[in-house]
């Protein structure tokens, strides 16, 4: 079970044990779709981050163009 501890407004995720035997397409849906979840919050909170940055005068080589 992966509980995000950064944005834990996201549903935890859980990869069910499948005995050696392949998971059904839409248990795989699922865990891909949750995942995607977890990969948007993070791209958000990055983008923020980056925008608080450039704000501040502190941005790298690409805050000046």
């Amino acid at each position: 079970m992966w509980i995000n501890q950064e944005f834990p407004s996201l549903y935890p995720l859980a990869i069910p044990h499948h005995g050696g035997k392949d998971l059904a397409n839409a248990t795989q849906r699922s865990i891909l779709e949750q995942l995607e979840d977890d990969v948007l919050a993070w791209d958000e909170r990055l983008e923020e981050e980056d925008d608080e940055e450039d704000e501040d005068g502190e941005g790298g080589p690409d805050a000046a163009g």
